[in-house]
């Protein structure tokens, strides 16, 4: 009996030293298809945020003069500074929060397509190319 009971206490704490390291975690690898994609900010991801987050129709979220104190998302560099302090990539890809549900008279979810294509330019360095 007291065999066994020290053999459960060892494989217990055997399971708290290495539950740790196998738990999940946001994983910011990349896509695999990251590395056979070249994804433009110009050709892909400009025409992507206005469609989602600044076009005038969809009321004034990111259109650089909105009176909700959003990031200007008409300019790369206001987009630029949200992929560098890991707000636009939290929003859309952890929280989900962006685009919204509501609210926008706009797209209220990222096809898989164009999440692929703005991790993947997050990814290979959100470069104005």
């Amino acid at each position: 009996m007291r065999t066994s009971t020290l053999s459960l206490m060892v494989i217990a704490a055997t399971l708290v030293l290495i539950m740790p390291t196998t738990s999940c975690t946001y994983d910011k690898a990349p896509f695999a298809e990251c590395d056979t994609v070249s994804v433009g900010f110009s050709s892909d991801i400009r025409p992507l945020i206005t469609l989602y987050c600044s076009a005038p129709a969809l009321g004034d979220c990111h259109d650089g003069h909105g009176s909700l104190g959003q990031p200007d998302y008409t300019a790369y560099e206001g987009i630029k500074a949200q992929v560098d302090n890991g707000q636009l990539e939290h929003q859309v890809f952890v929280t989900g929060l962006m685009p919204p549900e509501f609210g926008s008279t706009g797209p209220t979810e990222l096809t898989p397509e164009h999440q692929q294509l703005l991790k993947c330019w997050i990814v290979q360095g959100a470069r104005n190319n």
